[in-house]
């Protein structure tokens, strides 16, 4: 596999909390003693990865990660469990992504306390992962066409995004719950300035970090082993 564009930059992880505890955003020590949902798969393991970058210990700082309620709809939509969570008193916080922050502040029931992609959390938190296009060698190799044809519609999408947030408010209403279709233009016009295909050898050494920190990876990862390179002059379009 090889990673052929950036779908944004840096790690789009958040953590909210309830809009009723009195802490500092961005205070990392306000997290002890919390109960913090997050879906147990890859979230909680990057929640788990940051607090241990931040220097808390979950048994001797009383934090607790906590499984989120059942995702609802025949579609399984995950966004509201992290509202869910607080409402049922489940958590006093929880791990994901915009758009779960999003609705617990548009109910008034959580605020934004960590957002990794602006530089919260750990140094270097931001370069825990990224979002991207990825493709097999198989598919580079046979269809190279195919790969540069999909990198200049993700470009190409990007900039009209950033021109036009309101453009992701039709497609939204087509494939998610009201609720969350109506923040969907919002959300992108905050974060349109993350909307570049590019992806750095800073992002790579970052995403390899973070792996080998995990067990996930060993040995040496050169950036060329994981970008396909060949495409690089496709990113700005």
């Amino acid at each position: 596999m090889k990673l052929l564009c950036a779908l944004s930059q840096f790690s789009y992880w958040f953590l909210a909390v309830r809009s009723t505890l009195n802490v500092k955003r961005g205070d990392l020590e306000a997290l002890k003693g919390l109960r913090i949902s997050a879906a147990m798969s890859s979230p909680a393991m990057a929640l788990r990865y940051m607090l241990t970058e931040a220097g808390i210990d979950l048994e001797r700082d009383n934090v607790q990660i906590v499984p989120p309620p059942p995702p609802y709809g025949d579609k399984g939509f995950m966004a509201r469990n992290g509202v869910d969570a607080l409402i049922q008193n489940l958590a006093d916080a929880y791990w994901g992504n915009g758009m779960r922050v999003a609705l617990g502040e548009s109910l008034g029931l959580a605020k934004l306390h960590l957002d990794l992609r602006r530089g919260d959390g750990p140094p270097g938190a931001r370069y825990y992962n990224f979002p991207a296009l990825t493709a097999s060698d198989r598919l580079i190799e046979a269809h190279p066409e195919v790969a540069a044809g999909a990198i200049r519609a993700i470009v190409k999408a990007q900039k009209a995004l950033r021109a036009n947030p309101s453009l992701s408010t039709e497609i939204g209403r087509r494939l998610f719950p009201a609720d969350e279709a109506e923040l969907i233009a919002g959300l992108i016009e905050r974060d349109a300035p993350f909307y570049d295909a590019t992806i750095t050898r800073e992002a790579i050494d970052g995403l390899t970090r973070f792996t080998k920190g995990y067990g996930l990876t060993k040995g040496v990862v050169r950036y060329e082993d994981v970008v396909a390179t060949q495409f690089s002059h496709l990113w700005k379009g």
